[in-house]
């Protein structure tokens, strides 16, 4: 157990090298972006401008468990979990967690990352029992690299559809990273999206992307560009990894790929055009897996996570595995058919959202207040009131946001509240 959390070199906070464990770390696995629908709905953009250099003269301030963020109602810590890949153990062990030291919820990020809020820290580090306790669930494997590993793919690979299951790519990924030195500086929004050629990735802003077009080969492409290159699947995580250190060895202080001057052309050889997909629509409820399995495919409204949802999970989890996903969707893979319908009944009674039709399946929101000090109001209860009031369209995704910095908000096209009142019209760009 660590004694303390000391700063290292570059003012985070660590454990000390000499009580790092080894471990295994989250198992290798893909979840979603889910595929939700990517028709414009309501009056809507995309905000593609460049971003300056001068918008990125603050440092970077992403958290980690090592490196706490202090909000309004107490510090938080955000835990990567490449390809939304976890275990109902761990959740479980980082719901304890929360409830002992924070303010008993788990919220699932926009990139499928997990967040726990309303810690105390003591010379600002996190409580030692806390520490140890995440370390224990398997949720820091690479304390150096531990707010680089932001990797999101395809939900559903290795389960059903797809031209081949990528959860391997995962965590080959994952692992290359975290054995390079240089990018443990990569700036904690830099995101990879590896899409297993159903083309649910396609809506993230992501810095390198790769997806599959048959079982074989894929696409890589850096940032925005049109273009990229064809690269085996057994050659990708290497020549990934690769193009990331490209990125540090050109960047000043930019955050992103699409910020440097040529926007990411140096990145990536780009000869190929990389053509469009249309990803499969989101479908909550009972979805069949390739081996005749069911997984069930729920939501946590606003992304957060309770005790009596994660006992639900651990009663009905079939192989003990769980997928996250973006939309703050959960995928409980390998149940069997005749327990399907009854598992599924559980989640919705303690609280798990089945019915994409229900506008809590679409209603996204910020942390709002009282819990950051930019926020202009209590986002939970706006949406609380949006969906009392039964005024959304059948495939309208809303997100309520109480500042300009759209804290977050989906990848896909949605309309936004800005205001306790009501609608309005403003970009979105949600990766």
């Amino acid at each position: 157990m660590p004694s303390r959390l000391v700063p290292d070199l570059r003012g985070s906070w660590c454990v000390p090298r000499s009580q790092w464990r080894d471990r295994p770390g989250v198992a290798p696995g893909s979840y979603s972006i889910d595929g939700l629908p990517a028709q414009p709905i309501g009056r809507q953009s995309h905000y593609d401008g460049p971003v300056t250099l001068a918008d990125h003269a603050e440092p970077d301030r992403c958290p980690g468990l090592l490196r706490p963020f202090v909000a309004a109602d107490g510090a938080l810590i955000r835990l990567r979990v490449p390809g939304g890949q976890t275990t109902i153990a761990g959740l479980v062990a980082l719901s304890r967690l929360s409830t002992a030291y924070g303010d008993g919820h788990i919220a699932i990020t926009s990139r499928a990352n997990l967040q726990v809020r309303g810690l105390t820290l003591t010379d600002g580090e996190v409580d030692e029992r806390l520490a140890q306790g995440v370390i224990d669930a398997g949720y820091l494997p690479y304390p150096t690299h531990e707010r680089v590993r932001n990797i999101v793919a395809s939900p559903l690979t290795g389960l059903l559809g797809g031209f081949a299951d990528i959860r391997p790519l995962v965590a080959q990924v994952d692992r290359l990273l975290a054995s390079e030195p240089i990018l443990a500086d990569l700036p904690g929004r830099f995101l990879f999206a590896l899409d297993d050629g159903r083309g649910d990735m396609e809506a993230f802003t992501s810095d390198l992307s790769y997806r599959l077009v048959d079982g074989t080969r894929g696409i890589l492409r850096a940032g925005r560009q049109g273009l990229g290159e064809h690269l085996a699947l057994t050659e990708a995580a290497p020549v990934i990894v690769e193009r990331a250190k490209r990125f540090m060895q050109a960047r000043h202080s930019q955050w992103r790929v699409f910020d440097l001057p040529d926007g990411g052309a140096q990145i990536v050889q780009s000869r190929v055009v990389a053509s469009a997909v249309r990803p499969t629509p989101r479908a909550l409820g009972t979805l069949k897996q390739d081996d005749s399995r069911i997984a069930l495919y729920v939501h946590a409204p606003l992304g957060l996570l309770t005790a009596d949802h994660l006992g639900a999970l651990g009663q009905v989890a079939g192989d003990g595995s769980l997928v996250i996903t973006p939309a703050r969707d959960i995928v409980v893979p390998g149940i069997d058919r005749d327990a399907a319908g009854d598992s599924l009944a559980r989640l919705s009674a303690a609280g798990l959202v089945a019915d994409a039709q229900s506008p809590w399946s679409r209603v996204f929101a910020c942390a709002g207040a009282p819990g950051c000090v930019r926020a202009a109001f209590d986002t939970r209860r706006v949406a609380e009131r949006i969906v009392e009031a039964g005024g959304l369209a059948p495939d309208e995704i809303v997100h309520i946001s109480a500042c300009d910095r759209r804290c977050g908000q989906p990848a896909v096209p949605h309309r936004v509240v800005s205001s306790p009142d009501g609608f309005d019209a403003v970009p979105t760009n949600g990766s």
